[in-house]
């Protein structure tokens, strides 16, 4: 049986305005429960390309060829509809992880408030390492450090 890659790129091309290339991927796959992280200079193409798996480019930009399939779904061709639930699913978690947690939230709240189903959220909070115990799940971002809140974001 040959089953979909979770996440799939092929020959993606993005041009700005004037047709000058700013990002291009041949090609990339991702399997369910892999994770992928990008690095790289200012101006490379990670925020660029995190967008676009999601169905949003930045303005002024646009798909000049290719296609990106997040869990069967045609990310650059999607209704506002289908982008809305492939968008529950999936995340983009930015540098500064303070702008992606909402401030007067517990940890607690903030990991389950988006989970499939209760109890997911602590499960992968605990998967990236973090602690679960009840303290710390009462905290708000505030009080927790830059590679948690990060982490938090993540879950």
């Amino acid at each position: 049986m040959v089953t979909a890659s979770a996440l799939s790129v092929r020959d993606l091309a993005i041009r700005d305005r004037t047709g000058v290339p700013r990002l291009e991927v041949p090609r990339l796959d991702l399997e369910r429960g892999e994770r992928l992280v990008l690095v790289g200079p200012s101006g490379a193409g990670k925020s660029t390309l995190a967008r676009a798996l999601l169905g949003d480019l930045s303005p002024g930009l646009c798909v000049a060829s290719g296609a990106v399939t997040v869990d069967g779904v045609d990310a650059l061709g999607a209704s506002a509809w289908q982008l809305r639930l492939l968008r529950r699913r999936s995340c983009v978690v930015d540098q500064d992880p303070g702008v992606a947690l909402t401030p007067w939230r517990r940890i607690g709240q903030l990991t389950e408030e988006i989970a499939a189903r209760p109890g997911l959220g602590i499960h992968y909070a605990r998967e990236l390492g973090l602690p679960v115990d009840e303290g710390w799940l009462r905290r708000r971002p505030d009080q927790l450090s830059g590679g948690q809140r990060r982490r938090v974001a993540i879950a």
